[in-house]
C-alpha cells in the first residue's frame, strides 16, 4: 500500500509525532554534547571516558550512532532533518574508520556531490586501511563493513571508478561468509552480496541514476528486496505488542522505509 506522505506513514504505524520530535532531539543533542566535549580546548570527562587511549574509535562512533538514531527518527517527520542526520553520522563513522560511513553518504548524496564531499578518497583512505583513528574498530575489516563498503561502491559509479581494487574479487571473498547474520533480523550476508552483485552487473543507471532496471535485474532484485522486507515486517509487528512503547517511540525499531538513492534506498536500513 502507498502511503501519500508522512502523516499517513506515522498514522500507520501508530507513532506520535511529539515523541519522534522528541527522540531525535534528544539523540541529536548527545551527539553534540559529545561533539563539544572533544574540542581542543579539553575534553570533558564524558568523552575522555568513551575515548580512552586504549578505545580511540569509541567516541567518533558513540557521535556517529547517536546522529544516525536520531535520523531514523526524523526520517518519520521531515527528510530534509533526516538526510542532514544522517550525514553527520556519515562524517562520524569515517571518523571512526568505519566503512557504514561511506555506505550512508553513497545512499544520502548524488554523485556530483559525493564527488565534491571526498568519497573517493574516503574509498581508498578505507581500502588501503589508512582512515580513521590509529586503532581501528575491533569490526573494521568484517565481512559486513566490507560489505558496507562494496555496495557503496556497486551502487556508485564515481566510486566503482576510484575503486583500487576489484569489486568482483571482493564479492568472490566475501561469498566465504555468505550464512553470516546480518542485524537484528539476522539476515544472511548472501543476500546483501547477490544485491551488489546485481548492481555491479548494470551499467544503464552508470548513465543516468534515474532509469530503471532492466527487467531482468529488476526482478532478482526485488525478490530480495521483499525477503529483506519481510524480516523487518515480523520484527516490526514483535516491537508493536508493547502499545505504550511503541506509540511514544520507546520501542525498537519505529524507522520508515529509508529515502536515499535509486539503488540503495532498500538497503539502508537493513544492513547495520
Amino acid at each position: 500500500m502507498a502511503l501519500p506522505n508522512l502523516s499517513a506513514a506515522r498514522d500507520a504505524l501508530g507513532l506520535d509525532l511529539a515523541a519522534l520530535q522528541s527522540r531525535t532531539g534528544f539523540y541529536r543533542a548527545y551527539a553534540r554534547n559529545l561533539e563539544g566535549g572533544r574540542s581542543p580546548a579539553g575534553a570533558d570527562p564524558i568523552w575522555e571516558r568513551l575515548a580512552n587511549p586504549a578505545d580511540p574509535w569509541l567516541g567518533p562512533a558513540m557521535i556517529a550512532s547517536s546522529y544516525r538514531t536520531a535520523a531514523q527518527y526524523a526520517e518519520l517527520f521531515d527528510t530534509r532533518l533526516a538526510v542532514e542526520l544522517m550525514l553527520h553520522a556519515s562524517r562520524a563513522y569515517l571518523d571512526a574508520g568505519a566503512a557504514f560511513g561511506l555506505f550512508l553518504a553513497a545512499g544520502a548524496m548524488s554523485d556530483e556531490a559525493l564527488q565534491q564531499a571526498g568519497g573517493p578518497q574516503e574509498l581508498r583512505k578505507l581500502s588501503s586501511g589508512t582512515s580513521g583513528p590509529q586503532v581501528a574498530p575491533p569490526n573494521a575489516a568484517s565481512p559486513v563493513q566490507q560489505a558496507y563498503l562494496l555496495l557503496a561502491v556497486a551502487a556508485r559509479p564515481v566510486l566503482r571508478e576510484q575503486f583500487p581494487g576489484d569489486p568482483q574479487a571482493m564479492l568472490r571473498r566475501l561469498s566465504a561468509y555468505g550464512l553470516e547474520p546480518v542485524g537484528a533480523q539476522g539476515i544472511a550476508l548472501e543476500r546483501y552480496l547477490d544485491i551488489a552483485q546485481l548492481m555491479l552487473a548494470d551499467r544503464t543507471t552508470d548513465r543516468d541514476p534515474e532509469a530503471r532496471l532492466p527487467d531482468d535485474l529488476a526482478g532478482t532484485m526485488a525478490s530480495h528486496l521483499a525477503a529483506i522486507g519481510r524480516a523487518h515486517a515480523a520484527a516490526l509487528h514483535a516491537n508493536r505488542r508493547n502499545e505504550h512503547l511503541w506509540r511514544s517511540a520507546a520501542a525498537p525499531g519505529p524507522s520508515s522505509a529509508p529515502m536515499w538513492s535509486p539503488r540503495l534506498s532498500a538497503v539502508h536500513t537493513t544492513l547495520r
